[in-house]
């Protein structure tokens, strides 16, 4: 019996460490920098050894594919000489597995409730003192672009925060366990946030979610009063703060900066897409620099803003193959997932993969686990097989 008590002691300490650590690694830039994305992910996968029990099969094939991809990627980056910079996804990818673990494991339902609360509330504070400081024109919580002030919160890029509040919103509509009125002033301030950020893509991916999920609860049988009610929570609250945004010139931009961010983001896929080919099957290396070709002239760019891209240009074929096996163990591990945190679980998996399709989003090790613990929060009881 003390064996017992010792155990269930040892998992909440993990849990709980690890959602803190997971909390303070979005409030360090999103644990963008090292060596705070080496320590936050690093931290979470200590937190998974100190509660180690045996895991389902299908979870076992989520972490080993998600093991191989970040091995893969240093590897590659070892032998093209760019170590330094390749360990940021591999880091965001141990970062998603640690967190991901950690969630499946939370099988009492307090448990769940808990981790859910937790993780709605960091959201929701984060949320909050973004609001607060991007309205106080306090750098780099808010950033000029083309003309506009976007809230950048913690991440000191508002498109990551975007992606961030839109995960945190699905999440928020998701759970049903909490009050009508609960959820409505969580969504509101999730909602106001997201717009603040004035980015479209995390306005997109939202979109995404909310499909999925609507898909979701239809198809899990809730009713449809349940389902409609919950979808109306968050088109409420985002459609009536985007009226007054707007209203107030607070969000929006001018059609020229939109046609130069798609000129852009075509010109850094395209150059992704020949540093790649140049070397098919294993890339041309990690996080090299895309000369990219547009109406500017010629320019250097960081990132293709597409994660896939990105990993096709870094590590070929091979690595989209990798990729590939991690997108299809989360699959399966989330095949028979009908209840709210199964839900959760897909719909926020929707918005994670549409935002690492038109940003670099997944580079955010902070970001990443907090994805992590939303596509672990399902509602079955995932026993060893």
């Amino acid at each position: 019996m003390k064996g017992v008590n010792t155990t269930k002691s040892t998992h909440r300490v993990a849990v709980l460490g690890a959602l803190a650590v997971t909390a303070i690694g979005l409030m360090r830039d999103g644990g963008y920098y090292s060596p705070d994305l080496l320590v936050i992910a690093g931290l979470l996968v200590a937190a998974v050894v100190a509660d180690w029990t045996p895991i389902s099969r299908s979870d076992r094939r989520v972490a080993l594919a998600l093991t191989a991809f970040a091995a893969g990627w240093l590897i590659r980056g070892a032998t093209a000489e760019t170590t330094a910079r390749a360990v940021s996804l591999s880091a965001a990818a141990v970062a998603f597995g640690a967190a991901y673990l950690l969630a499946r494991r939370c099988r009492e339902p307090g448990e769940r409730v808990l981790a859910t609360r937790l993780l709605i509330f960091t959201a929701v504070g984060v949320a909050l003192l973004s609001l607060v400081l991007w309205a106080a024109d306090v750098e780099p919580w808010g950033l000029a672009f083309d003309g506009v002030w976007r809230l950048a919160g913690p991440f000191s890029y508002p498109n990551a925060a975007g992606l961030f509040f839109a995960l945190a919103s699905i999440l928020n509509l998701a759970r049903n366990e909490r009050s009508w009125a609960e959820r409505v002033i969580c969504g509101a301030t999730l909602g106001a946030a997201l717009l603040a950020t004035a980015s479209r893509g995390g306005m997109l991916a939202l979109g995404v979610g909310l499909v999925v999920l609507g898909r979701r609860q239809l198809h899990a049988q809730t009713p449809v009063r349940e389902a409609v009610k919950s979808l109306a929570t968050g088109a409420i609250a985002v459609g009536v703060l985007y009226v007054g945004l707007l209203t107030a010139g607070v969000v929006g931009g001018s059609a020229g900066s939109g046609s130069a961010s798609i000129d852009d983001r075509v010109a850094e896929w395209s150059a992704a897409a020949r540093q790649g080919g140049d070397n098919l099957l294993f890339g041309s290396g990690p996080e090299l620099d895309l000369h990219i070709h547009n109406f500017r002239g010629d320019a250097i760019a960081r990132f293709a803003h597409n994660e896939v891209l990105q990993v096709f240009a870094g590590l070929g074929v091979v690595g989209v193959a990798l990729l590939a096996a991690v997108v299809v163990a989360l699959v399966a591990a989330m095949r028979d997932s009908d209840g709210p945190r199964g839900r959760v679980a897909v719909a926020s998996l929707a918005v994670f993969a549409v935002g690492g399709l038109i940003d670099f989003s997944w580079h955010f090790v902070g970001l990443t686990a907090f994805a992590g613990w939303l596509a672990g929060l399902d509602e079955d009881d995932p026993s060893t097989e």
